[in-house]
């Protein structure tokens, strides 16, 4: 996407490191959602709005997701080179909005979810 390598280089490498992206975040989430948010937030009151931040966060999360894929699909598949720069440019700067916000996530994540584990003793 630099243009330091050619579309043949770049372009298996996007489809797959970012399809195993967005399965797995999208697990993990998952995984949050219907399974240890539900358990860990009864065990620890005082921060039950820091679940519901980090829930509300997953809602942002998701149509990132989308994006992500829509976006990535668009440097896959460019009519021509000036499509395929325009991808490109499009894709970074998405990149960067949805970089900066699930680095808060996880950060936030590891603040509010783990503190509790580790007083709670919560095995899962």
């Amino acid at each position: 996407l630099d243009g330091r390598a050619g579309f043949e280089t770049y372009a298996p490498r996007l489809s797959r490191y970012g399809g195993f992206f967005l399965n797995q975040l999208h697990g993990h989430h998952q995984i949050e959602d219907m399974h240890y948010f539900p358990q860990l937030v009864g065990l620890e009151p005082r921060i039950d709005r820091g679940f519901e931040m980090l829930e509300k966060d997953h809602e942002s999360i998701d149509p990132m997701l989308q994006d992500f894929a829509s976006s990535a699909n668009a440097v896959l598949q460019p009519a021509d080179d000036t499509a395929a720069r325009d991808a490109a440019r499009t894709f970074l700067e998405r990149l960067d909005g949805f970089g900066a916000l699930l680095e808060r996530h996880l950060t936030d994540e590891e603040d509010i979810v783990v503190p509790v584990i580790l007083k709670s003793g919560f095995t899962g």
